[in-house]
C-alpha cells in the first residue's frame, strides 16, 4: 500500500520539498488510542509511526477521541493531539451508533481543519467508532480513508451478542467495504477480515498486512538470557511468547 501526495503539489521527482509554501501530504489520524497526560504509554503504537512519517514529509493532524461518559484525557507535550469527547450510549450497546455521534459532534472541527490545510486522507484506528466517522467525513469532503484493525474482534461482535452484535457487524462491514484500504496488524487479523465479509458482495474489501514494528534501539534480546523458554512444572501455567502466563489476565 502506498499513499502518494497530490501531484499538483509534487516536485518533478515526486517529492515535496520543505520550502516556503510547499504542502506535503496531510493525513488526519482519528483514533481512540493515543498517549495522554494521564497515560503516556497508551496508544504509543499509533503515535510512534507518526514520527517516522514526518521524515517522509507527511503532515499529521491527530484527533484522539473519548466518549463523554469516560474520563477526560489531556494532551501530552510528548504526544500532541487534540482530545475530543463525543456523545455515546454507554457501553457496547451504543457502539454501532457511536460513529454517527462522533461525526456529528466533530464535523465543524474537521471542516475547519480541511479549510486551513486540505486533508488528503483520513487514517482511522478501529472500525467503531473512528472508522465509521471517517467514512462519513470522507464522503462529505470527497477524500479517501483507510482503517487499521488492531485486534481479533474485527467485526465487533464478540461481546453483548444478539441484535446489538449484528448492528455492530453491519456497520463494520460497511466501513471496511468503503475504505480505500484496511490495514491489518497480522495475517491472522486479515484472514478473519476476509472470511467474515459477506460472500459474493461487490466491492470486496482491500486489505494489507502491516505488522507493528519494534524499535531495536530500545528493545533487543539479552545475550545473557537463554533463547528458549525453560520447562515448567506439571500443572503450572505455561507462558506465551510474550512471557505472560496463559490462563491469567
Amino acid at each position: 500500500m502506498q499513499l502518494k501526495p497530490n501531484p499538483a503539489n509534487a516536485a518533478p521527482d515526486g517529492r515535496l520539498p520543505r520550502q516556503s509554501g510547499a504542502v506535503g501530504l496531510h493525513v488526519l489520524t482519528l483514533t481512540p488510542f493515543f498517549p495522554s497526560l494521564e497515560n503516556e504509554v497508551g496508544g504509543c503504537f499509533v503515535k510512534e509511526p507518526l514520527d517516522a512519517l514526518a521524515d517522509l514529509e507527511i503532515i499529521s493532524s491527530v484527533i484522539a477521541v473519548s466518549p463523554i461518559y469516560s474520563w477526560r484525557p489531556h494532551s501530552s507535550p510528548a504526544a500532541p493531539a487534540e482530545w475530543v469527547r463525543y456523545p455515546q450510549i454507554p457501553g457496547t450497546l451504543g457502539l454501532s451508533s457511536a460513529g454517527r455521534f462522533l461525526h456529528a459532534s466533530q464535523l465543524r472541527k474537521v471542516q475547519q481543519l480541511h479549510g486551513k490545510r486540505p486533508i488528503d486522507v483520513i487514517h482511522a484506528h478501529a472500525a467503531l467508532p473512528c472508522g465509521h466517522a471517517a467514512s462519513l467525513f470522507a464522503r462529505q469532503l470527497k477524500i479517501p480513508y483507510i482503517v487499521t484493525v488492531h485486534g481479533l474482534d474485527v467485526f465487533n461482535s464478540c461481546f453483548l451478542t444478539g441484535a446489538p452484535a449484528e448492528w455492530r457487524r453491519r456497520v463494520s462491514i460497511a466501513v471496511y467495504r468503503n475504505a480505500s484500504a484496511v490495514v491489518c496488524v497480522s495475517r491472522k487479523v486479515q484472514k478473519i477480515l476476509e472470511e467474515g465479509m459477506p460472500a459474493g458482495t461487490p466491492g470486496n474489501v482491500r486489505s494489507e498486512v502491516v505488522y507493528n514494528g519494534t524499535d531495536t534501539e530500545l528493545f533487543s534480546p539479552n545475550p545473557n538470557c537463554p533463547r528458549s523458554i525453560p520447562a515448567q512444572p506439571a500443572g503450572a501455567p505455561q507462558p506465551d511468547r510474550a512471557g505472560r502466563a496463559r490462563g491469567g489476565l
